[in-house]
């Protein structure tokens, strides 16, 4: 369902999955959106929590996914995403990742794929579905190169998952 207050569009997004899943979910999803404000990343603009579910009210953004553009030929689009806007949407997507990895208490998407960035007609990106998101605990050594003999070599808060662990 989407509805227009003042000059924005609002969407309701609906938990998938089991309840007690779903709502686990999209209450750590809550509690990550609550710390952001950024242009590139859908955002939330209330929510709801009643005795058997969970409702956020999302920023609307017109749009179709990169997933759509890329594999289901959404525009003739493919064909026209030239190398200059290739390289906006990785800027744009870039800003906002950056964002999410250098706030005080820095947060990983965890669920980075072409579905969940947004392409709008004009060229502006958002990045949407934060509900595999957490926190990352920080501590000094997540902003500094470590390495030495029998140490893994890079920065943490930057390598791949299977890397840190």
């Amino acid at each position: 369902m989407a509805s227009k207050r003042g000059d924005r569009y609002e969407q309701m997004k609906k938990p998938i999955g089991g309840v007690q899943r779903s709502t686990f979910r999209t209450c750590r999803e809550i509690k990550v959106l609550e710390n952001i404000r950024h242009p590139i990343i859908v955002q939330l603009m209330a929510y709801c929590i009643d005795k058997n579910s969970v409702h956020l009210l999302m920023e609307l953004f017109h749009s179709y996914s990169l997933s759509d553009v890329l594999f289901d030929n959404v525009f003739e689009k493919a064909a026209a995403l030239t190398i200059l806007k290739k390289h906006k949407i990785a800027q744009q997507f870039c800003q906002a990742i950056n964002y999410l990895h250098l706030k005080e208490n820095p947060i990983i998407h965890g669920d980075i794929k072409p579905a969940n960035i947004l392409l709008h007609a004009n060229g502006t990106v958002k990045v949407c579905d934060l509900g595999r998101s957490k926190f990352k605990k920080m501590s000094s050594s997540l902003r500094t190169t470590v390495g030495g003999t029998g140490f893994v070599k890079g920065t943490p808060l930057y390598m791949a998952p299977e890397v840190d662990s």
